[in-house]
């Protein structure tokens, strides 16, 4: 199984469930295109064609819940007039 740098994927066999978990959360769990390509590749290679799982559950790190898309290296780049570089870019 790959490993994520903003989120898990763990599986439970026995019971037959997957929980996907944001794993950032000195950022409150925002967006970014790194844990926006982490999850697409975790339902995509990791879930989709995996029969034994019966159920998907999706968690934040910490209890702190999902806020929005991170814009801080847009807005910095704003601030200093240049191009943003996103992580994991």
């Amino acid at each position: 199984m790959p490993d994520y740098q903003h989120i898990r994927l763990d599986k439970d066999a026995t019971e037959r469930i997957a929980k996907l978990t944001l794993n950032r959360p000195e950022r409150l769990n925002a967006l970014n295109d790194l844990t926006m390509d982490g999850l697409g590749d975790a339902l995509h290679k990791g879930l989709e064609f995996d029969l034994d799982t019966a159920m998907t559950m999706a968690a934040a790190a910490e209890t702190i819940t999902l806020t929005s898309w991170d814009h801080a290296e847009g807005t910095a780049a704003i601030r200093e007039s240049r191009k943003p570089a996103y992580e994991g870019r």
